[in-house]
């Protein structure tokens, strides 16, 4: 099934972030317990080691609507961390309404561990591909469908500054 336009937005960054990104996952030594991940590691935030003017771009050219939320208001992207899963790993249905505005995940590699997203009454599926990037109001619920190939993510986290009340 396929959402109408502006619930959310997908595009295929550049290799050169894709590699950027594997090669902080790489040489990640320290990762988290606490979370939602299962059959994987979880880095803490990475954001301090990303150049995130290359990722923020996306929402500067194009996507003006999400889910009737406006981005012309300033906003910040404030969290990176990124998951290595095993073959049968996966992720526990979630969603990121207490933390920020919009979410967005950029798939390091090839899987056939989809991304489920639920927005009543329907599902739908993402099969990961390199490089490609979603961006979604962070009210959304999702998760991560075990596969037989193992999957790369980075997960960040994008708020509205300075919004007036």
């Amino acid at each position: 099934m396929s959402w109408p336009d502006g619930y959310w937005y997908s595009l295929f960054l550049e290799d050169s972030i894709i590699d950027d990104l594997n090669y902080i996952l790489d040489t990640s030594t320290s990762f988290r317990g606490d979370n939602l991940t299962r059959n994987g590691k979880q880095t803490y935030n990475v954001i301090d080691k990303i150049d995130i003017g290359k990722i923020e771009i996306p929402f500067s050219v194009g996507v003006t609507q999400v889910n009737d939320q406006i981005l012309d208001r300033p906003f910040e992207t404030f969290h990176i961390h990124l998951i290595d899963y095993n073959e049968d790993g996966y992720q526990i249905p979630h969603d990121h309404r207490e933390t920020e505005d919009f979410s967005f995940i950029i798939y390091l590699n090839d899987s056939d561990q989809q991304t489920a997203f639920y927005k009543e009454p329907d599902y739908m599926y993402v099969k990961p591909e390199k490089g490609k990037a979603i961006f979604f109001p962070s009210n959304l619920l999702h998760w991560t469908i075990p596969g037989t190939i193992k999957k790369r993510v980075a997960v960040g986290a994008v708020k509205y500054t300075n919004v007036i009340p």
